[in-house]
């Protein structure tokens, strides 16, 4: 590389090449309506310089592709064209815009805008600008004759004109803003010092024109870096208005400027520092991802913020002792709250200012640290180098449906891709690895396979839970690039509360992957794989486990007992568990039709567990809870280690020892909810809540033996569709029934009365003055004495029908 880097005056670097902005570029956007703080700061720190003696004022770097002495900018065309206009006003004012010095001048021009072009020539022939008094520059170029009114259409001269003149604009405390070239400068050329006439404007061209210039910029000649031609197409594929992401780059980089301290600068080197990477290598990274108009700022633009936000979840607070809460972030951290976007959608954000991104108070004002700068510099360089043509996605576990991209692309309609909180947490940890190091395939996957376990078994459905999830990656990121060895150790601890089952699976795991000398641990065992062959590593069984079914990274329940607990003779029950498993649900996570033959499987569970009021069935959602419930662990440990499935003896659930009941229900509907004390009865519904409105039509089936036993009586006749096929058990809170030829109904509140009809089931009255049902209808309340004798209930129906007839 040619060492080509020395600061450089702009009329030391006129002197030497010609600089031609090409049509690619964009317009002269410095001069635009609107950029009137951007001039007025721009031009104050230019006088600034000219008027301090012996300080130098350095602008970013200037670079571009160069051939046969003439620079073709690629990044620094605006203060180029800047410093080309005060060197053009500051020689008009001192006198010495003379034939010589117009042909240094003229040597800034445009490749084919014929307008810009040819404005730039006319102000640099002498003769043109004879008659000038020294006000209003402006007025005076618009008025002469070789000035075109159709130059006043052209965006570039009058944006020049407007960095010469500037604008009539107030601020919010309607105050001037002075934001042009003659405005700034605005005085005698004449001055009295010491009682000598001194001329200000032939000091500052002495200046600006001396081998010791107070104005200097870095010139990078790309040709030097081997980079491809092409790289100047990528880097102008945007439009004519500035972009979100260019004036955040802009400002980024001055943020870097002007820390001034000695370890800061070297994240501006001139060959490897943060401004030439953005433009360079780092450009080639989201090129790959570019729109069908060659777009890249907006998936550029959104990658740092994703970055951003990410480093201001894991952030210290100032006292750097703990971290912000998520309810701060969530509710009181407008840069959380920028950043995260929309419901997460960060797709459309608009920069309007560098305060978003102080996301730090290490001093007595908010910043960004010199970590973040470095940590996201180790980032894209390590991934530029070793995995920018890598579809990292490969290397995620089989089971992963995860539409991640980590670096954004554009839809057919121009839009961006978006990260979900799950997606959030998995970016955080592929930044963590590249920042630590280059692209190792075994690394990155077992990387990979350990978060993506985490992130998909701890239910990230919230802010908070995101939170958590990223700050736990973030903790365990310091043993990406051996992942397995760093949580097999036994000195390890980790902080984070978040996920921590699945945390203690995935060390249980990793411990039984690597053998004392750290080494991938021989399988022995008895399992084959589908092909016949054996498995080499319990690495390899175990990623085989966690990709069946719904098992999706999470399989405790193969290696612990019934108590919970990891130790040597709990592995030894894996084959058996793992074959048990295949044997009960099929790849696809289905129940085997098998264990669903008078859901037998469903059952053994039930009758070992206290389900509570939960849902149940063969739906993969409750077994893959079950397997992995703390409380059901002595249940599913029977389950997968005994030879025949058996209904506990000691279960006194009607409901559940009943052979039929649950697989008539389950037929009908892959689930069902237990509800205890609605109505005074434990109740089998679709229903998920108590609802005064539930009534529908077999989705409720009340468990209340009383009932179901006296009702299944051949001399009562009841309705079929009623009737849970085979069973004694009934759908429906209020059962009609015909005895005798007459209308009955059991209803819901525990008594039986005669109706109308059973169309309308309107209660047959004996007193309308009373208030009690006893007293007010023909009904009577069933005992528990009934069920052993189930003749009392008919002479009791007997007895109401002979009481109407009486009546």
């Amino acid at each position: 590389m040619c060492n080509n880097t020395k600061a450089i005056s702009f009329w030391n670097f006129l002197n030497k090449y010609i600089v031609e902005i090409p049509i690619i570029q964009r317009d002269y956007a410095q001069g635009r309506l609107g950029k009137e703080n951007l001039r007025k700061n721009f031009l104050r720190d230019l006088k600034n310089a000219l008027d301090n003696d012996g300080k130098k004022m350095k602008l970013d770097f200037v670079y571009g592709s160069m051939e046969e002495g003439k620079l073709y900018p690629l990044d620094g065309q605006q203060r180029l064209t800047t410093l080309w206009l005060l060197h053009w006003y500051i020689a008009l004012r001192a006198g010495e815009l003379n034939n010589d010095n117009c042909a240094i001048l003229k040597k800034f021009t445009y490749e084919t805008r014929i307008s810009s072009r040819e404005f730039c020539e006319k102000l640099c022939e002498p003769e043109n600008f004879e008659n000038f008094n020294g006000n209003d520059i402006v007025g005076f170029i618009t008025k002469q004759t070789w000035f075109y009114s159709a130059w006043k259409q052209d965006p570039t001269i009058q944006s020049m004109l407007r960095m010469l003149g500037g604008t009539k604009v107030t601020n919010k405390k309607n105050e001037d803003i002075v934001d042009g070239i003659e405005e700034l400068f605005n005085c005698s050329s004449e001055c009295f010092i010491d009682g000598k006439v001194y001329c200000v404007f032939k000091s500052y061209w002495e200046e600006l024109t001396s081998g010791n210039a107070p104005i200097v910029f870095y010139h990078l000649p790309l040709k030097d870096f081997g980079l491809s031609d092409d790289l100047y197409i990528k880097m102008n594929a945007r439009g004519k208005q500035l972009t979100s992401f260019e004036n955040f780059k802009a400002d980024l980089i001055g943020y870097v400027t002007k820390q001034g301290e000695a370890e800061w600068e070297g994240l501006l080197n001139a060959e490897n520092g943060i401004p030439i990477k953005l433009d360079t290598d780092w450009t080639d990274i989201f090129w790959k991802n570019k729109s069908q108009d060659s777009k890249i700022d907006e998936i550029y633009f959104a990658f740092i913020n994703r970055y951003f936000l990410q480093e201001l979840i894991c952030a210290k607070k100032e006292d750097n002792t703990d971290l912000y809460s998520a309810n701060e972030l969530e509710e009181n951290n407008s840069t959380f709250n920028y950043l995260y976007g929309n419901k997460s959608n960060d797709s459309q954000l608009q920069y309007s200012g560098l305060d978003k991104y102080l996301f730090t108070k290490e001093t007595e004002e908010k910043s960004i640290p010199l970590s973040f700068f470095k940590s996201f510099r180790n980032l894209l360089n390590n991934f530029y180098k070793s995995a920018k043509n890598c579809n990292l996605n490969n290397y995620f576990p089989a089971w992963v449906d995860s539409k991640f991209e980590f670096i954004p692309k554009y839809d057919e309609a121009g839009n961006i891709t978006t990260l979900g909180q799950r997606e959030r947490v998995v970016f955080l940890a592929v930044c963590r690895y590249f920042e630590k190091g280059d692209f190792d395939e075994t690394s990155f996957r077992q990387w990979m396979r350990v978060v993506w376990n985490i992130v998909e078994n701890s239910g990230i459905e919230t802010i908070p839970a995101m939170i958590g999830a990223m700050r736990l990656i973030d903790e365990l990121s310091e043993g990406t690039d051996d992942i397995y060895n760093f949580l097999s150790n036994s000195q390890l601890q980790v902080k984070s509360n978040f996920a921590q089952e699945q945390v203690k699976e995935e060390i249980a795991k990793a411990k039984q992957i690597l053998d004392e000398n750290g080494t991938l641990r021989k399988y022995v065992g008895s399992c084959k794989k589908t092909d016949g062959s054996n498995y080499i590593t319990w690495e390899e069984i175990i990623i085989e486990a966690e990709k069946y079914a719904f098992f999706h990274g999470s399989i405790r329940f193969l290696f612990t007992d019934e108590n919970g607990d990891v130790n040597d003779k709990s592995w030894k029950d894996f084959d058996t568990k793992w074959e048990k498993a295949k044997k009960y649900i099929d790849k696809n996570g289905e129940i085997v039709e098998e264990c669903k033959t008078n859901a037998i499987l469903l059952r053994a569970l039930l009758s070992r567990i206290n389900i509570g009021e939960n849902w149940f069935g063969y739906y993969k959602e409750f077994w893959h809870t079950s397997l992995l419930k703390n409380d059901y662990q002595s249940a599913i440990h029977y389950l997968l280690t005994t030879p025949q499935l058996e209904i506990d003896k000691t279960c006194s659930q009607d409901w559940i020892t009943q052979d039929l009941l649950l697989h008539n229900l389950l037929c009908c509907y892959n689930s069902w909810h237990i509800l205890t004390n609605w109505n005074h009865y434990d109740v089998l519904t679709r229903y998920s809540q108590r609802r005064s409105d539930a009534t529908s039509h077999k989705e409720i089936v009340v468990l209340n033996y009383l009932r179901n036993r006296l009702l299944h009586n051949d001399k009562i006749e009841i309705w079929p569709e009623t009737k849970v096929n085979q069973t004694s058990y009934l759908y429906g809170w209020d059962i009609q029934f015909i005895y005798r030829s007459k209308f009955f109904q059991w209803h819901r509140e525990g008594y039986v009365r005669m109706i109308k009809d059973l169309e309308n089931c309107e209660p047959i009255v004996k007193d309308e003055s009373k208030d009690a049902p006893e007293e007010k209808w023909y009904c009577f309340g069933p005992t528990q004495e009934m069920a052993s004798e189930t003749s009392q209930f008919t002479e009791a129906l007997d007895e109401l029908i002979k009481k109407l007839q009486i009546s």
